[in-house]
């Protein structure tokens, strides 16, 4: 019986250490991790931060104000990532009017020093009359758009000049001093069609 003990004890010890073996076995020196890596289309759009400040005066008695004033330090930035296709950009007066007898325009330019990384598109140097307001509707400015991003300093992005002037000089009669008078002119990104 004690053989019998002995056999079966050295037999148990013998499948411990096989199974042990075993199960050590199936671990190596290397594992791997599953990964979901993505990447979603981005249209983020954004413009100066400061109000621009368009003013006809003058300083000299006797002269007329400045018949037109311009600015063109107004930037568009952008980040664009598309999943196929193109975006444009467009800008319309979604509030304000200017003065009575006057005029605002927008003409958007190619940046003399661009900073774009990417597929930037195609500026529409055109120059759009926004002296209806909401009326003049919307404007395209930009278009082919792919994939890339403007930079962020004050001279990246897509330029655009602006424009203030009295319509009429000869109707200088018609002109009233204005103060605080608004206009607001919003910049969309979308996908072409």
């Amino acid at each position: 019986m004690k053989t019998k003990q002995r056999l079966l004890a050295f037999g148990m010890i013998i499948l411990a250490n096989i199974v042990g073996f075993n199960s050590m076995a199936q671990d190596t020196n290397e594992t791997a991790s599953s990964l979901s890596l993505g990447l979603p289309a981005l249209a983020l759009i954004k413009t100066d931060a400061a109000p621009l400040n368009l003013t006809l005066t003058t300083t000299v008695a006797g002269e007329m104000v400045a018949a037109s004033v311009e600015n063109t330090s107004a930037r568009i930035r952008v980040t664009s990532i598309v999943s196929s296709g193109t975006r444009s950009i467009s800008g319309a007066v979604t509030a304000g009017t200017p003065p009575t007898n006057t005029y605002l325009k927008m003409t958007p330019f190619v940046n003399p020093a661009p900073n774009f990384v990417g597929t930037p598109g195609t500026v529409t140097a055109v120059e759009y009359d926004l002296t209806t307001g909401a009326a003049a509707g919307a404007k395209e400015i930009v278009t082919g758009i792919g994939s890339c991003y403007s930079g962020t300093g004050a001279t990246d992005g897509y330029a655009i000049k602006y424009e203030f002037g009295i319509l009429n000089p000869g109707d200088f009669g018609d002109i009233r001093a204005t103060s605080g008078a608004s206009m607001t002119v919003t910049f969309t990104i979308s996908s072409e069609i």
